[in-house]
């Protein structure tokens, strides 16, 4: 998919469900975030509610189809399982690294975040 494409679409997708590949809800895309002298957007913040534990959990996830499907209807679904989140590198919400798509995992779940008011979308 061209980057401006997803990029559009990611916009608009605040307060959007995100998806398993095979349909499994897995949460909420609470946050999209670019540079700030920059177009495109950089991450989504999914604040989840399906993992065992007490509280809602945050994670960033890249922009990028290596983590992110685009449906023909506009939905937005993770590549891979969801059970693949329970493994995310955990940092602190004023530590989280640049994603680093060649170098080791890019997506991290965030500590001690605060979600933003809701917001049905970015534009």
């Amino acid at each position: 998919m061209a980057k401006a494409l997803m990029n559009d679409v990611l916009k608009r997708s605040l307060g959007s469900p995100l998806t398993s590949k095979d349909g499994i809800y897995i949460g909420d895309i609470i946050k999209v975030a670019r540079e700030s002298n920059d177009y495109y957007v950089k991450y989504i913040i999914l604040e989840s509610k399906t993992f065992e534990g007490p509280g809602n959990r945050f994670f960033t996830i890249p922009a990028s189809v290596r983590f992110l499907n685009i449906t023909h209807k506009n939905d937005i679904e993770l590549q891979f399982p969801k059970d693949d989140l329970q493994f995310a590198k955990g940092v602190e919400v004023d530590q989280c690294p640049e994603p680093h798509l060649k170098f080791g995992r890019s997506i991290f779940e965030l500590y001690n975040y605060q979600a933003p008011e809701k917001q049905t979308n970015w534009l």
